[in-house]
């Protein structure tokens, strides 16, 4: 979102106390050469994912035939493979899926 006024803040708010959990399914690590997804956890895209995508885009519109990738970002930066490749070796198996309860909004700036 590129503008977010305290109307759109305070749906947001609500929106989070009024949803039950969600799980979503784990795919793996994954990492590219592109500064928002450096480093991630990949999500497979489900039902529930889907119906909780358009419920946050009755919020506030976007567009949501635009394709999306559905991930949790672990780092951000251009670092380089060699190292995301060893960095992955060394991290721990992961559940399958993981519930979330919580959403949280927040604002990246390029400059750091």
């Amino acid at each position: 979102y590129l503008k977010m006024d305290s109307i759109f803040l305070n749906k947001l708010r609500d929106f989070g106390k009024s949803n039950s959990p969600i799980t979503l399914d784990v795919k793996r690590y994954e990492f590219k050469d592109e500064m928002f997804e450096s480093f991630y956890i990949s999500i497979k895209k489900s039902e529930n994912l889907n119906i909780f995508r358009k419920k946050i885009n009755k919020l506030n519109k976007f567009d949501i035939k635009k394709n999306y990738s559905p991930h949790i970002s672990l780092a951000y930066g251009n670092h380089p493979v060699d190292k995301k490749k060893e960095l992955v070796s060394e991290l721990p198996e992961f559940c399958k899926t993981i519930e979330i309860s919580q959403i949280a909004l927040v604002e990246v700036d390029e400059e750091i």
